[in-house]
């Protein structure tokens, strides 16, 4: 279709302005202001998409560095910059969201950050990192081992943060850092599930009972009523947990996804627009968002607002559901909602059924935007 290979030259011309040159070598940042960062958890969520884009020599070595940064917590990286990630932000919103030749400049030495603005972690990262590993390798043909390290301290980190039987993490440590998620995320689960799916390619020692205790617990504290809860004691559903285990069904066998899939486009969270993308309903509490996202006039960040790649990531999964007309719809709006822009941004806003990116007095949609960008390459990559 004409606006599909539309939408997917678009999201090659977002690629290649955010891959950019560096001390490193060629590496993926993941926007182009504010977030012109190498940001860790963006980076792995794109690799699917960059792998089938043709960028396998970037993804090993933008992986290479991350590995490179392992702290003596076995922790990895939230991301990785010339300058603070956090100095980046405030004076890209200085001057106007347009990066000055400083900020552009990647020749200087690259340095790891570990915690975030609230003092915490990117939790989600050795997961992804772990993930991404076992899928170079498979593009690549050969063990994901071949770094020539072990892999199984990235696991061992999880560790300590067990407790009855789930994993329970800090606050503002996933991607909807703007909301004070803390405890017992399904999402997180899901990623942890499927680095123990990929146990033989990554190395890892770990039995097949502890896998399926696992799963037998995750579905007892998540699945409720034919829907996925986010948290165990929140009435809250999030569509990123819906398309991952859409997508990765053999997570939680036992449950059926073509009534998963059905009971999901029945509900809010793909009726409430016109078009799937917001991440979660209902809304997250005003009490528990962040003063810092709020002032930059974004209370709705992670609960109001249509995300690029999660439009991307509901349109796939009617894809792989052989939804086929629900596809060519999301695919076909977004495609035509962006089409006077030069790339695929971050956040957009539907107003009278219109989609256009996000702008506030101090924050505009971060663009181009690596992850929206790859993830519709990685959607469109199936049809």
């Amino acid at each position: 279709m004409k606006t599909l290979n539309a939408l997917k030259d678009k999201c090659l011309k977002t690629l290649s302005a955010n891959h950019i040159d560096s001390s490193a070598g060629k590496l993926f940042v993941a926007g182009g202001n504010q977030f012109r960062t190498l940001w860790t958890r963006d980076f792995c969520y794109a690799v699917p998409g960059l792998l089938a884009s043709g960028y396998a020599d970037t993804v090993e070595r933008q992986l290479r560095l991350i590995y490179g940064f392992k702290n003596n917590e076995n922790l990895l990286p939230r991301g990785i910059d010339v300058i603070n990630p956090k100095t980046r932000v405030l004076k890209n919103t200085a001057f106007k969201f347009l990066a000055t030749e400083e900020l552009k400049n990647y020749n200087k030495p690259l340095v790891p950050e570990y915690l975030g603005e609230h003092r915490t972690p990117a939790f989600d990262s050795n997961l992804l990192v772990m993930i991404s590993i076992a899928e170079l390798g498979k593009f690549k043909k050969q063990k994901a081992i071949f770094f020539g390290e072990a892999i199984q301290p990235l696991l061992n980190f999880y560790d300590s943060y067990f407790e009855n039987g789930l994993l329970n993490q800090p606050e503002y440590s996933d991607w909807q850092d703007s909301a004070r998620r803390t405890g017992s995320l399904l999402l997180t689960h899901l990623l942890y599930l499927r680095v123990l799916s990929l146990k033989e390619e990554l190395g890892l020692q770990i039995e097949e009972s502890k896998i399926e205790a696992l799963q037998t617990k995750i579905q007892l504290s998540f699945f409720r009523d034919q829907l996925l809860q986010e948290q165990p004691n929140l009435d809250q559903q999030s569509l990123d947990s819906y398309c991952y285990l859409i997508h990765h069904p053999e997570l939680l066998p036992t449950i059926d996804i073509n009534k998963l899939y059905s009971n999901l486009k029945k509900s809010p969270l793909w009726q409430q627009s016109t078009i799937p993308g917001i991440p979660v309903w209902p809304e997250h509490s005003s009490q528990n968002v962040s003063w810092t996202t709020k002032i930059v006039g974004l209370r709705h960040y992670h609960d109001g607002l249509h995300w690029g790649w999660l439009v991307a990531e509901a349109a796939k999964i009617a894809l792989l559901q052989k939804d086929i007309p629900e596809f060519e719809r999301i695919a076909e709006y977004f495609s035509s909602a962006i089409a006077d822009n030069e790339f695929v941004s971050e956040i957009y806003i539907c107003t009278n059924s219109k989609l256009q990116p996000f702008q506030s007095f101090l924050y505009k949609s971060e663009s181009p935007f690596t992850w929206s960008a790859a993830k519709w390459l990685e959607a469109l990559s199936y049809s």
